[in-house]
């Protein structure tokens, strides 16, 4: 225990002289730091880490600060920030309801178009709503068409997100048509004197589900599981089984969101016993000269921004992609303009990804690539930028919030409460960027790790920066209070 002390005392007399050194052709705030850092790199995985002083300009320690990883969801952090800056935190969605026509007698005499915009906070409820003030403007049936408007040419996946993943929630289509997220709520749940399991919907949604499950509590978890199939426009089978006999929640994604969004809208007509006498229909244009009837307001995107930071939501992540795009490119805008659209604002806040790759927002694509210190700048930027600085308070907090409520080691002592970070997570990956507070001193800091193997032993391995956090707090915190005394 001694022995520890002393070297954590003569690692922090070093930081707090700022002694500075050349080490691997680069120059270090504090050599002995790096070095110890270096000793305690892992040796089956890769890995990337930067760690500096909020208001420094050089690091304290850097490994591997341009090597091109996958990011997973710390990308959100460069979406959410380039998005801020490109639309405002103030941007919201709007969706709209507009016609040709005019009412006569409680008759909408044209079409009655209903125009989405990707907002991914549009629920069914929402519209529900919005659909329920046409009685207001008079109307009882519409004599035209009832056309949904949008993107028809949208892509709603982009390039490098795993197959396996698509059925699911967590990789919901991304498209101007958005309702409940493109999510269907479902559970799994044992069937009393049998191994069967019954799997119903939570909801009542236009999506059709046929199941065929069991519980096998004597298979290794490896050998029972469910596979999720599509069997046409939102219809899906759910067959295999499960290793234990419990209840567990489902998410299925929506196959067409088009579509979805069809059924929803004739669905809530028909309930508000509104008919249609012409034909539902799509376009991606609007008339000429359309009147608008009612107009409903997504929150403001500092609201999704958080809501997309703290829960690390991909659906919100991508839809503001698509927005970025539209902003600069046009209403057309798929993947490939809304991931310029990013660059470009990202380059405008010193953040160059040129030798990188990027296909979405979210992180959700295998294709990504970008390095530990484009992550870094961006986090300097952030951190040095008032309108971008609200972003890093919302990040989840430690053992308190959002992703690092529950992860170990953050939801335990010395991390908890203590660190700030936006996670990032997928097979073989675990990373962190984010913010460490103490009193007397903030650092920032970004962990990447790739090559992480689970096994059912081991199923959710401890990352190498939750090790090497755990045991570089107190030495930062030794350093922090003498700053403060100072």
């Amino acid at each position: 225990m001694m022995v520890l002390k002393q070297r954590i005392a003569a690692l922090a007399l070093g930081i707090s002289l700022g002694m500075a050194h050349a080490h691997g052709g680069q120059i270090y705030a504090d050599d002995s730091l790096q070095h110890w850092v270096d000793g305690k790199l892992p040796q089956n995985t890769n890995v990337s880490f930067i760690l500096q002083k909020a208001n420094d300009s050089t690091p304290l320690v850097s490994i591997n600060p341009g090597h091109r990883m996958l990011p997973a969801s710390v990308l959100k952090l460069m979406t959410a920030a380039a998005a801020t800056s490109l639309l405002g935190p103030e941007y919201r969605y709007t969706t709209r309801m507009l016609t040709d026509g005019k009412v006569i007698d409680g008759t909408l005499s044209g079409d009655l178009y209903l125009e989405f915009s990707g907002d991914p906070s549009l629920s069914s409820k929402k519209l529900a709503s919005l659909m329920s003030k046409l009685e207001s403007k008079g109307i009882k049936q519409i004599q035209g068409d009832l056309v949904l408007v949008g993107n028809l040419n949208q892509k709603t996946k982009a390039t490098g997100w795993v197959w396996d993943d698509l059925g699911i929630c967590y990789a919901a289509p991304v498209s101007s048509f958005i309702i409940d997220k493109n999510c269907v709520k479902g559970v799994m749940q044992p069937v009393s004197g049998s191994n069967k399991a019954r799997v119903s919907l939570k909801q009542d949604a236009p999506f059709s589900l046929v199941a065929d499950t069991f519980y096998d509590e004597d298979q290794p978890q490896e050998f029972c599981s469910l596979s999720l199939n599509s069997k046409g426009s939102n219809q899906v089978s759910i067959e295999g089984c499960f290793p234990k006999r419990k209840a567990i929640n489902l998410a299925f994604a929506v196959t067409d969101s088009r579509q979805f969004a069809a059924d929803w809208a004739t669905r809530i007509l028909n309930r508000q016993q509104i008919p249609v006498l012409g034909t539902l229909r799509f376009t991606s244009s609007l008339p000429s000269t359309p009147k608008t009837l009612v107009t409903l307001e997504s929150p403001a995107l500092s609201e999704l921004t958080s809501e997309l930071l703290l829960e690390s939501d991909n659906l919100i992540t991508d839809s503001l992609l698509l927005a970025m795009g539209r902003k600069v490119y046009g209403q057309n805008a798929d993947f490939p303009q809304g991931v310029a659209a990013l660059k470009q604002t990202l380059l405008t806040m010193g953040v160059d990804l040129q030798g990188s790759r990027l296909v979405d927002g979210s992180g959700l694509s295998r294709y990504n690539l970008v390095s530990a210190a484009q992550l870094h700048k961006l986090l300097s930027h952030i951190y040095q930028t008032p309108s971008l600085k609200p972003l890093l308070d919302t990040l989840p907090i430690a053992g308190a919030t959002g992703t690092l409520q529950y992860k170990f080691p953050y939801n335990q002592t010395p991390l908890k409460l203590k660190v700030l970070g936006k996670t990032g997570s997928m097979g073989g990956v675990d990373n962190l960027v984010g913010i460490i507070k103490l009193e007397g001193q903030e650092y920032l800091f970004v962990a990447l790790e790739n090559g992480l193997v689970s096994t059912p032993q081991t199923p959710n391995p401890v990352p190498w920066h939750g090790r090497l956090l755990k045991e570089l707090l107190p030495l930062l915190e030794q350093t922090s209070s003498q700053t403060a005394k100072q």
